[in-house]
């Protein structure tokens, strides 16, 4: 690298500048690593945000489903991630002799560890909004097959009146 008359201060100036460049790779790898760890701290802020935990609907596709409940209040109050703790809880103090069936099922997925008991991709709301959209659809259907029999029955009373109305005329 650099020469100079005395060979240790060469050496001196060679160790400094190598150990720079090793600083400054470190430095480099250093803030990579930091960099990769904000952007999953990002990624999992707005997955906390923008997810169901428990169902894993996401913030979009459940409000393009359903305007009758907000993805807020269906986080809060239909799957609160805090009442699936508590009720795990629950299950682990209580005496498997008092289970029903329900809490034998679910203490046996949680031996297992399996999630199976939770309600993936079935949101309470969108369920009960298809079922809502059902009824409709049946009561729509319903109302367009009785408009269609009156439809016909009038056709019917016209036909009649135009066949009374040609008879009156021919006379």
């Amino acid at each position: 690298f650099f020469f100079f008359n005395d060979t240790a201060t060469t050496e001196i100036y060679t160790e400094q500048i190598v150990g720079s460049v090793r600083c400054v790779q470190e430095t480099g790898i250093i803030t990579d690593t930091f960099e990769a760890l904000r952007e999953q701290v990002e990624e999992m802020q707005n997955d906390e945000k923008n997810v169901c935990s428990i169902c894993g609907y996401e913030r979009s596709e459940f409000e393009a489903k359903t305007d009758t409940v907000s993805f807020d209040y269906h986080i809060q109050r239909e799957h609160n991630k805090w009442n699936y703790i508590f009720y795990i809880g629950y299950l682990m103090n209580k005496k498997r002799q008092d289970f029903d069936g329900l809490e034998s099922y679910i203490y046996e997925c949680l031996e297992a560890n399996s999630i199976a008991w939770f309600p993936q991709s079935r949101p309470l709301s969108l369920e009960k909004n298809k079922v809502l959209e059902e009824d409709l659809n049946k009561k729509i259907e319903e109302y367009r097959e009785r408009l269609q029999e009156k439809v016909d029955l009038l056709e019917l009373k016209i036909e009649k009146v135009n066949k009374k109305c040609e008879k009156y005329v021919k006379k």
